[in-house]
């Protein structure tokens, strides 16, 4: 990809010239100064003084100059490095500034690599130079910005510090804080530590301090905004004020909790407002996020398309800027709507474009998405989009892939033979398919009519070959495809049970629950075989699902003739597990109760035995915690 130069040709150039013009102010006083003392002390000593000062004078030259490589945008550290290599060429003996000055370059370059500031550190030492507080601010704010950050390596500059007799100030403790704050796996108890430390040793927390803890309450697992709410309290009470930037961290604690709060988000507006505290497009974009979450039935409020649509609107009537973001999140909403409008989307891209913003690969996946979970599902309208996509100069990415893939294996558009091309195509630009795309690929086998179980197998076999990293979902697929073809192939589907303990992937309810089903699919079926799998599955201490036993018990009750005593006999072993028989199983239960009896067929159709202990709603399936184990 092209380098983009702009930034070379302006700010560079700009701010060395200023840097040579103040170079040759500094070059004339210093010619004047030697004038003036080789008037007034004899003619030797005057030489040495004119050499050292010029040495002076060109040392602040070069260093202007590495500073605006630093303070470029991006930063120039290549540059910073060419000037470093003239210095030394013309016996001009770098300081802890020049060093100090390249180091920032590297820290602000627009690709981070902490090694490279820790490199020119060493160089310093090397040099003989004496590395001072900026110094070790740099290196922190590398470790800072890394991504993940490096905590701990930002820690130990700290101590590295107080070894070496610095003092430490509000800025460095500040620096490790942001660390903490930008983690992978966000630790609070570790910056509030670090708080309680700083606060020992007479140092007083500013708003930088605060933000970053409440920036680390928002973006730990999960968010605490109500401890993040006490800190802005603290805070106030210390008379601080927060700025955009606290508030905007107190924004994301709330759009990150669980459920997020939309509601809570753009309440801290009003409160941002109220303190003549500007929002700018970050801020609502937090706000507009929190709204676009997909946990519905929990969020009240939030996931809510409407919210979001009105907060763009507010942007427009207060003339703030709209990004790529904005829309992107506004798309997320309709696409997590209870009920999705894939046309929204497209109007919210043309208004992008109207806007002369650029949609992004994340932008257009999420109207990818918006497809995907429409009702129907529009998988054409989902292929067409991901082509314009290239067409339009957006690379679609993993995700976009996996989008469409799952969308063509869905139980009414399965077409397994437009997912392996998609699957071509990912490859063929470069990216590499994961687990999820194999998933979906093995789940259109699954959902074809008719089911195509073996190559269905086949792709798990693919992946191992790949060394693509499986999952307990793409051997229960697998096993469904055995259990629901037609003839069911239980054998095979035991097999792959056997497969995975070897291979130590854990072997879980659905696992075993799919086995289950291969058998008592069988015609006729092997009522007693599927029981020896629920057998295995409690001797394993794996827990039993209700379709575990109950698909056990239906078989018993529809057998010719009922075997009602075993029916009931796993039926006892189903409620020690804290089961209970839902309407379809009652119902089935009374029948062979009443023909047992030979009791006319019962009228009232909300008729119960009362042997029943309880009866529940049906609720559907959830996939329980996975348990590991070695083997069967």
């Amino acid at each position: 990809m092209p380098t983009n130069l702009s930034h070379e040709f302006v700010v560079i150039p700009l701010t060395a010239l200023l840097a040579f013009l103040i170079s040759v102010i500094i070059r004339k006083g210093i010619e004047i100064v030697a004038k003036k003392w080789s008037q007034m002390r004899s003619k030797d000593r005057p030489s040495s003084i004119a050499s050292s000062l010029k040495d002076v004078e060109e040392r602040v030259s070069y260093n202007a100059l590495l500073k605006s490589c630093a303070n470029a945008i991006p930063a120039r550290p290549e540059n910073g490095e060419q000037i470093l290599t003239l210095m030394k060429s013309r016996g001009v003996t770098p300081n802890v500034v020049s060093y100090n000055s390249l180091m920032k370059a590297y820290v602000n370059s627009a690709h981070l690599d902490p090694s490279m500031v820790e490199d020119v550190l060493q160089r310093m030492r090397e040099a003989g130079v004496q590395p001072n507080s900026m110094s070790y601010r740099h290196l922190i704010a590398a470790y800072a910005a890394s991504n993940p950050a490096r905590c701990d390596d930002a820690q130990n500059v700290l101590k590295l510090m107080e070894s070496e007799g610095l003092e430490l100030e509000l800025v460095d403790y500040n620096s490790v804080l942001a660390a903490y704050a930008n983690a992978a796996e966000v630790n609070p108890q570790q910056m509030l530590d670090l708080l309680n430390i700083l606060q020992k040793r007479g140092l007083e927390p500013d708003n930088v301090t605060y933000s970053s803890v409440i920036k680390a309450l928002a973006n730990c697992n999960p968010a605490r905004p109500e401890d993040a709410e006490a800190f802005i309290e603290e805070m106030e009470a210390k008379g601080l004020t927060p700025d955009a930037i606290t508030f905007g961290c107190l924004i994301s604690a709330y759009s990150n909790c669980e459920p997020p709060r939309g509601d809570l988000a753009e309440n801290v507006l009003l409160r941002m407002e109220r303190a003549g505290v500007a929002a700018n497009t970050i801020t609502y974009n937090k706000v507009i996020k929190a709204y676009s979450c997909s946990k519905q039935a929990q969020c009240n409020k939030a996931s809510s398309p409407a919210d979001a649509e009105r907060l763009v609107a507010i942007m427009k009537e207060k003339n703030i800027a709209r990004s790529s973001i904005t829309y992107t999140s506004l798309i997320t909403a309709y696409a997590n709507a209870q009920f999705v409008e894939p046309e929204k989307g497209e109007a919210a891209i043309q208004s992008m474009i109207d806007e002369g913003l650029s949609p992004s690969t994340i932008t257009y996946t999420s109207l990818l998405k918006a497809y995907a979970q429409s009702v129907p599902i529009r998988c054409g309208d989902a292929l067409k989009l991901l082509n314009e996509m290239k067409n339009r100069g957006v690379q679609p990415n993993v995700i976009s892939y996996n989008i469409v893939i799952g969308a063509f294996a869905s139980p009414i558009e399965a077409d397994p033979e437009t997912c392996e091309e998609l699957v071509c195509q990912m490859e063929n630009e470069g990216l590499e398919p994961n687990c999820h795309s194999f998933n979906s690929l093995v789940r259109a086998y699954l959902n074809s009519k008719p089911v195509r179980a073996e190559e269905a197998e086949g792709v798990l076999w693919r992946m191992e070959d790949r060394g693509c990293k499986w999952d307990s979902v793409t051997w229960t697929t697998v096993i469904s495809a055995y259990a629901k073809a037609r003839p069911a192939q239980p054998e095979q589907a035991e097999r792959l049970l056997v497969c995975m303990a070897e291979r130590r992937v854990p072997v879980d309810t659905i696992s075993y629950s799919g086995v289950i089903a291969a058998y008592i699919n069988c015609v006729p079926p092997e009522i007693q075989k599927a029981e020896n799998i629920l057998d295995i599955m409690t001797s394993r201490k794996v827990k039993a699902n209700s379709f575990a036993f109950s698909s056990i018990i239906m078989a018993y009750l529809n057998s010719k003739p009922c075997l009602l005593e075993d029916a009931e006999r796993v039926l006892t072993r189903m409620q020690m597990h804290g089961l209970y028989p839902d309407r379809v199983m009652q119902k089935a239960l009374d029948k062979a109760h009443g023909e047992q009896r030979g009791d006319p067929p019962p009228r009232d159709r909300n008729s119960r035995h009362q042997y029943t202990h309880h009866l529940n709603e049906y609720q559907p399936r959830q996939r329980p915690r996975v348990q590991q184990m070695t083997s069967l």
